[in-house]
């Protein structure tokens, strides 16, 4: 479906194409959509288990954002270690 579409859309050269999943994140993950990178988007206020809940999504990202970092100071701060920790394993399990 993404190569159909882009048969239609006119990119400028050098020009981004964002692909956005709104479903789980195990789809995204398992199919090749013929994109150059993957990026997650992680929520804070989503808690520490979604790298545990979809590791390969978080194994075959190349960049994780974290969202509404506003909340950061709010946030735990017991979670954020575990956070972290927990991408950092599942990143080392990748190579």
């Amino acid at each position: 479906m993404v190569g159909h579409a882009l048969d239609h859309l006119s990119l400028a050269p050098g020009g981004l194409l964002f692909i956005e999943n709104v479903g789980n994140l195990v789809c995204p993950a398992a199919f090749d959509l013929g994109e150059a990178h993957k990026v997650v988007v992680l929520s804070v206020t989503e808690g520490e288990d979604k790298p545990l809940k979809y590791p390969d999504m978080f194994a075959a990202s190349d960049l994780m954002l974290l969202n509404k970092i506003d909340l950061l100071r709010i946030w735990t701060l017991t979670l954020r270690p575990a956070l972290w920790r927990r991408c950092a394993l599942i990143r080392a399990l990748r190579f």
